[in-house]
C-alpha cells in the first residue's frame, strides 16, 4: 500500500494526491492500511495543510471527517491556516474548523 501511494505521490502533484489519500483512508478494509494512508498525509508535512483545508468544503462527508482528523493531528501547525479559514470559509468549512480547533486543544473532542 505505501508504495502505491508512494508512486501517486511521484506521478502526481501534491494538490491531486491528497483527495486520492482521503479516499483511500475512508475505503481502506483495515485499520492498519487506514494509518498507513493518514501517515502519508503527515509526512508530507505542512504543505499539505492546505489541500487539506480545502477538502473541509467537499460535498463528501466522510472525506471532510477524514481531512478533520488529519489536520488535528498536525496539530499547532494547523492553527494558523484553520484561523484564517475562519473568515473567509462557507458554513459547513467553518463548523469543521471550529471542531477541529476545539480538538487540537481538547484532544478528543472531534
Amino acid at each position: 500500500l505505501r508504495l502505491k501511494l508512494l508512486s501517486l505521490v511521484g506521478v502526481l502533484s501534491e494538490n491531486a494526491v491528497i483527495p486520492l489519500i482521503l479516499k483511500l483512508i475512508e475505503g481502506a478494509p483495515t485499520d492498519s492500511q487506514r494509518r498507513s494512508c493518514f501517515l502519508e498525509v503527515l509526512r508530507m508535512g505542512p504543505p499539505a495543510i492546505p489541500k487539506l483545508m480545502e477538502a473541509l468544503g467537499f460535498r463528501d462527508i466522510p472525506l471532510r471527517r477524514i481531512s478533520a482528523e488529519v489536520l488535528v493531528e498536525f496539530g499547532s501547525l494547523a492553527v494558523p491556516h484553520l484561523t484564517e479559514g475562519l473568515e473567509e470559509g462557507n458554513a459547513n468549512k467553518k463548523f469543521w474548523i471550529q471542531k477541529i480547533l476545539k480538538a487540537i486543544h481538547e484532544p478528543r473532542s472531534l
